[in-house]
């Protein structure tokens, strides 16, 4: 009783796994020496369609390497004088002086300060004719030491 009930389930089985019915070809109304109906409407053979680009950016690209660049005013409007950036500075130390104990808001300041002395390193020039930079430097110097013994800011 096993071996018919074996050999009748290997037969089903070895028929179902037979091959499919070969695929019909797609009726055509024409031949393709006569150009009708050889494609469908719209059809392009490879290689004979012209790929889209992307369009050219108004104005033409500036940056180098591919890359987005970044917001105009991503940290800030950008400090054109001397002055701007002194005044930027004393205006981020006297937000530090007014956080107190929070320091979330110190550092923001203190790092306020870092930018406004670069800047105004930047602008004054490597000669630094009138000690700009020096003292700016200072302040933030004496400014990262009254912040350091409370709060933990990173550069």
């Amino acid at each position: 009783m096993r071996r018919k009930l074996g050999g009748a389930l290997l037969s089903a089985l070895l028929s179902a796994c037979g091959g499919s019915a070969p695929p019909a070809n797609a009726p055509s109304s024409g031949s393709p020496e006569d150009g009708q109906g050889a494609e469908p409407a719209g059809y392009q053979q490879p290689g004979q369609f012209q790929q889209q680009g992307y369009p050219t950016p108004v104005g033409g690209s500036t940056s180098t390497g591919g890359f987005a660049e970044p917001p105009a005013d991503a940290l800030g409007p950008t400090l054109r004088t001397v002055e701007e950036a002194e005044t930027a500075l004393s205006n981020a130390a006297t937000e530090l002086d007014s956080a107190g104990d929070d320091c979330t808001t110190a550092c923001k300041a203190l790092a306020s300060m870092r930018r406004s002395s670069q800047r105004i390193c930047e602008l004054n020039g490597p000669d630094d004719p009138d000690q700009r930079c020096k003292q700016a430097e200072e302040r933030v110097e004496a400014a990262e030491k009254r912040v350091q013994d409370r709060c933990a800011c990173t550069r």
